[in-house]
């Protein structure tokens, strides 16, 4: 009996480490993809303000912290 029940640990112990690992590389890939969304908008700003003058510029940075102070509050 006690060697059923040992069996049984041990194949959950696995069963939940496979699904730690699962979780942690899907987590990794979902912080990736946030970091690269990041990165784009921030070349896409720096973009949008070589094609534009200084005012065009300073209405850009305050639309995008509008836009995320908006986004911290829906939170």
């Amino acid at each position: 009996m006690q060697s059923k029940s040992a069996i049984f640990l041990y194949i959950s112990w696995i069963f939940v480490y496979f699904l730690a690992y699962t979780h942690g590389k899907i987590q990794a890939k979902t912080e990736d993809a946030n970091l690269l969304k990041a990165i784009n908008k921030e070349i896409n700003i720096v973009d949008k303000i070589k094609n534009s003058n200084i005012v065009e510029y300073k209405k850009i940075i305050f639309k995008e912290k509008i836009k995320k102070l908006i986004n911290n509050l829906l939170k």
